[in-house]
């Protein structure tokens, strides 16, 4: 996420298939989030058509994330490269619930590519 106009600091956590759909329905382009005091969570599309009003939680209800002792890098892709790889493979992946093995997919990163 590039955050291109940001005032002030804070933390709030959303569930993850909650805010999934909401950004799944958004249009292509920018679209605003503004966090209230409350843990109220305006998130609107650039055109203003589309408007969702969400209760967050307090992000300091759940535990912290351990510190890793590996160094971690991250790896920026583009949103359209992302999807279209997941869109390509998700076919592959197991609907039943016993082959919990098989229900997800795999990232690689190389020093010249990354493939799933």
């Amino acid at each position: 996420i590039i955050l291109d106009d940001c005032e002030g600091e804070g933390s709030v956590a959303i569930y993850a298939k909650k805010i999934s759909s909401i950004l799944k329905e958004m249009p292509d382009g920018l679209i605003s989030v503004n966090v209230e005091e409350n843990e109220k969570i305006n998130i609107e599309s650039e055109n203003g058509k589309i408007k969702h009003l969400i209760i967050g939680m307090k992000a300091d209800d759940f535990p912290q994330y351990p510190e890793s002792e590996d160094n971690i890098t991250y790896t920026m892709l583009p949103t359209k490269e992302l999807v279209t790889m997941i869109n390509k493979t998700i076919t592959s992946i197991a609907k039943e619930p016993f082959k919990p093995a098989l229900r997800g997919i795999y990232f690689e990163k190389t020093d010249s590519k990354f493939a799933a």
